[in-house]
């Protein structure tokens, strides 16, 4: 399990835009190099990882915090949590975090969250797709532990086997995610019975 938490009472108000400064002298590739490509490297690591990537929020998840937690496996959000995607305020199209929703939430919420720049609860945001829980702010800490605790007491290979085919099956045909599935299975319970 790879958990990821806030340090102080917002889980993550954005980043720090590393765009050069108005009338600086710079390229498309510079621009990709340094603002586009490491939260798309974060968003593939997400994916890549061998176990599930369970995100933690509580209070805001704005531009990149909220890309963070769609990205994850897993989010559970504290009922007070709010959720943004601030970046059509200053005219940036935010498509590096609409990148981390198109494989998790459907269109037309996308389209309201980055036109709107809506700042939305964690119900909505919930029933929305981009996180998978919600607890009270008073049993949190007690949801977030008996979660984080059922995730430690399965076996590795379990897990590692289930997110070996969230990642593969859902680009596949249903034929496709089948036949992956059996494989997957038979190595994994393969493994139980010695030689």
């Amino acid at each position: 399990l790879i958990r990821l938490m806030g340090k102080g009472k917002d889980f993550c108000t954005g980043r720090i835009s590393p765009m050069p400064p108005k009338g600086a002298r710079t390229t498309g590739a510079h621009i990709k190099a340094v603002v586009a490509e490491p939260p798309l490297a974060l968003y593939n690591a997400f994916r890549a990882a061998p176990v599930p990537v369970l995100c933690v929020v509580q209070g805001q998840a704005l531009g990149l915090g909220c890309a963070i937690a769609v990205a994850a496996d897993m989010t559970i959000a504290s009922e007070d949590a709010i959720f943004q995607v601030p970046e059509m305020e200053h005219d940036i199209p935010p498509l590096l975090v609409m990148t981390a929703l198109m494989q998790k939430v459907p269109l037309k919420a996308i389209a309201h969250l980055v036109l709107s720049t809506e700042r939305i609860s964690a119900t909505q945001a919930r029933d929305w797709g981009l996180i998978t829980q919600v607890a009270a702010p008073a049993e949190f800490d007690r949801a977030v532990a008996d979660l984080t605790r059922r995730f430690l007491g399965y076996s590795t290979l379990s897990i590692r086997t289930i997110k070996d085919y969230l990642r593969a099956a859902k680009e596949m045909t249903q034929e496709g995610a089948t036949s992956l599935a059996g494989n997957l299975m038979g190595a994994a319970l393969s493994a139980r019975f010695p030689d």
